[in-house]
């Protein structure tokens, strides 16, 4: 008999996991039913236009020592949709297919900073002789961080402790498959800095500028944290893009509450007065024109990035953000470790040596 809605494919999903001996409410959940950590590492990743509720995929296994999540999609054909250079990730394709969404939830939960690896699955099927799973192993919040487990095509491996640590095991990244992505990363992200250098030349930022809006961005994107001795004391969030409104009020614009943040987080890091005040003297470029501020058209690099029109600033910001911060996640472990490692180095002349990258 031929399904007509998703909910039979949930149902087809829930069989499965039943007869594999999980227990709904104890060992898988459906939508809501998480833990309050997991809707905290979802917070804003709702699949609507303003993503300002938590994200709800389809089912969510958090009984073994990585998180599982499902997204199912009624019809064989609404599975993946994928581009050449992978699965697309724009907002009608995560929308609309089952590993679109499976693996932008998986993203947006490494990107909160609670989780590090995280397994999505997206099923699809049109009843019950015609039913496809693909199992993805989520490593970062890139979008080229995952590797599809292309020998996985049953839900056998949730049976218990032991099958799903043999199934971690043989999931994770070789040194073979690491080093690979180690080169396919450098060769991606030099990719986004051509996209980026020729994004701030269409709006007039001169070479020299560039580097320190790169490395502003990125420190403003950072936590403020404080180290009290023995422990890590957290101060505030890292700004987003969605933080940048385009205001014109002093002391509100993109640039300022650039400058603001990175004001905030230099204060806590423990660099001489000297260092610091010359840094922020340096990164204090991101706020000095006002015109770049202002609301206007969007620039082709960011056009689908952004909805509708925005400043100058958070064009560069949303680029950076989106593409360079996520690629370096990948290519050097974390972004935090490499935007802090900047710090021992912040003197102008690493600055002034750094800036061929982007001039």
């Amino acid at each position: 008999m031929n399904w007509k809605l998703e909910s039979d494919v949930n149902d087809w999903v829930k069989k499965r996991l039943e007869t594999i001996g999980l227990t709904k409410h104890k060992d898988y959940n459906e939508e809501s039913s998480m833990s309050e950590y997991m809707k905290e590492a979802l917070s804003g990743s709702a699949k609507t236009a303003s993503k300002t509720n938590f994200g709800r995929p389809d089912f969510h296994v958090e009984r073994y020592q990585r998180p599982v999540i499902f997204e199912n999609k009624y019809s064989v054909k609404k599975l993946i949709s994928e581009a050449k250079d992978g699965v697309k990730q724009d907002d009608k394709s995560i929308s609309d297919f089952a590993v679109n969404g499976a693996l932008y939830y998986a993203r947006s939960m490494i990107a909160s900073g609670k989780y590090s690896e995280v397994f999505a699955i997206g099923v699809a099927g049109d009843n019950d002789d015609n039913v496809t799973i693909k199992v993805y192993y989520v490593f970062g919040s890139a979008l080229n961080a995952y590797k599809e487990l292309i020998a996985v095509r049953s839900l056998d491996f949730l049976e218990s402790e032991h099958t799903f640590k043999t199934f971690y095991n043989e999931a994770v990244l070789t040194e073979d498959e690491k080093h690979q992505l180690l080169i396919d990363s450098q060769a991606t992200l030099q990719g986004y800095a051509k996209k980026l250098n020729r994004l701030m030349h269409n709006h007039n930022i001169t070479a020299p500028q560039r580097v320190l809006y790169v490395l502003g961005m990125l420190l403003a994107m950072q936590e403020v944290v404080k180290n009290d001795g023995d422990e890590l004391q957290k101060l505030g969030d890292g700004l987003t893009p969605a933080d940048l409104h385009g205001s014109q009020l002093s002391g509100n614009r993109d640039g300022e509450k650039i400058v603001s943040h990175i004001a905030n987080f230099l204060t806590v890091s423990g660099l001489s007065d000297t260092k610091r005040k010359l840094m922020l003297a340096s990164f204090g470029e991101i706020s000095k024109d006002s015109q770049r501020d202002e609301v206007t058209e969007l620039d082709r690099e960011v056009a689908k990035l952004i909805d509708g029109k925005s400043s100058v600033t958070k064009q560069i910001f949303t680029f950076i953000y989106e593409y360079i911060l996520n690629q370096l996640m990948v290519s050097a472990g974390t972004s935090i470790l490499w935007v802090r490692c900047t710090l021992s180095f912040s003197s102008m002349p690493w600055v002034m040596a750094k800036r061929s990258v982007l001039s």
